[in-house]
């Protein structure tokens, strides 16, 4: 097996790694009673909380095979690599030469998520106990306006937003959903879509709840607030938003 292809399989499962803590809370739920759940904007976003279980699921599922198959095409004399080829719809696999190798965009893709995936995790050590995915004021709740919240006043949605896009982007092309020819099924091209949406839903939730977040941070904190917004004017992207 060349190292090319051992450091594609490396890197697709550090790439879950990421991803999984990424979407995975760091604490416990805040309980139902003690959410701020002010508008519709709200709803939507615990209504698509239940759904990052299953979009880890498949992200998880695409890679582990992903990995099957270039260890089998590395090495296509065992009898157990050709079942697995058979298995994983290996004859578009043969006649692509990208799925061992680090392709521009899963060499970006990786780079986003790596580099999301980090801002996302400063952000929950820079929150500790504080960090929940529900709107909540807790009793010993403080303003934190330093690390990563002296740059953006979201900067875990920056970090999941970006992240999420890399695992999108390092899938355009080279990866085994990409060149298996799988797509071809319909029934793969719902399962495809029905990911995507999911992904485009997290990134509409973390867009519309900032304005609540805020909102509940500045009544809570209010002249304190106020000077962090003025220090840190950018939600999620410096300079643009």
């Amino acid at each position: 097996m060349d190292r090319l292809a051992l450091s594609k399989c490396t890197i697709i499962l550090v790439n879950g790694l990421w991803m999984r803590a990424a979407l995975t809370p760091p604490n416990a739920h805040t309980p139902p009673e003690k959410r701020f759940v002010p508008d519709w904007r709200e709803r939507f976003t615990l209504a698509v909380i239940p759904f990052h279980g299953m979009f880890k699921m498949m992200y998880w599922l695409a890679g582990l095979v992903e990995v099957l198959a270039i260890l089998a095409t590395s090495h296509p004399d065992f009898a157990i690599s050709r079942s697995i080829l058979r298995l994983l719809h290996a004859s578009n696999i043969h006649q692509s030469k990208l799925i061992g190798t680090l392709q521009p965009f899963f060499v970006i893709g990786t780079l986003m998520m790596w580099l999301g995936g980090s801002l996302r995790l400063y952000a929950y050590r820079t929150l500790g106990r504080h960090f929940t995915f529900q709107l909540a004021i807790h009793p010993d709740h403080v303003l934190v306006d330093y690390g990563p919240y002296s740059i953006v006043r979201h900067p875990s949605y920056t970090g999941l937003i970006m992240l999420l896009a890399g695992a999108f982007v390092s899938n355009v092309e080279g990866s085994w959903v990409r060149e298996s020819g799988i797509l071809d099924y319909l029934v793969v091209r719902l399962l495809l879509a029905g990911w995507v949406l999911v992904l485009l839903g997290i990134v509409v939730s973390l867009v519309l709840r900032v304005t609540n977040e805020d909102r509940l941070m500045k009544g809570e904190f209010e002249k304190e607030w106020v000077a962090w917004a003025k220090k840190v004017p950018y939600r999620l992207i410096p300079l643009v938003y």
